[in-house]
């Protein structure tokens, strides 16, 4: 499983961060430079609920998703 994202035209910093709900541990947590497109490569991560955090200035996006 890849999660993918789309940014266009910014010149920001962008902090991508998936969580365990369960536990609360981050399984992955990555930072890119004026990105154009990003990739969360999901493959080996056990079936469960799951938090993903994409934060970028004062701007945070999060919503849940699950892997079954």
């Amino acid at each position: 499983s890849v999660l993918a994202g789309f940014f266009c035209c910014m010149e920001v910093v962008v902090t991508v961060s998936v969580k365990s709900i369960l536990t609360g541990e981050t399984i992955q947590s990555e930072l890119y430079f004026t990105p154009t497109d990003i990739f969360v490569n999901m493959s080996g991560v056990e079936n469960g609920k799951y938090l993903l955090e994409i934060s970028f200035g004062e701007t945070l996006l999060s919503g849940e998703f699950s892997i079954e």
